[in-house]
């Protein structure tokens, strides 16, 4: 107990919706390079099956959005 590391702030949350944008903005990015990449290669069965993804991405954010981002915006008055 004497090596305990205690945190001289805490943020309640409120820094992982901005983790969370920045994981999603990445996957996108990622998924447009990956397409770049299978045209550049001439890989159209690649490039055409990877076109789903962006949109699922899209939707999985909408729906974490909607389902977890009201957790992190209204806290319990314990917390201020």
């Amino acid at each position: 107990f004497i090596n305990v590391y205690e945190p001289k702030y805490e943020t309640a949350g409120k820094f992982w919706p901005i983790v969370h944008n920045s994981m999603i903005f990445s996957l996108v990015l990622m998924h447009a390079i990956a397409v770049g990449i299978f045209t550049i290669k001439k890989l159209s069965t690649a490039s055409t099956l990877i076109f789903p993804l962006p949109v699922l991405t899209l939707l999985f954010n909408e729906y974490c959005r909607k389902r977890f981002l009201p957790n992190f915006i209204a806290y319990p008055a314990e917390v201020h």
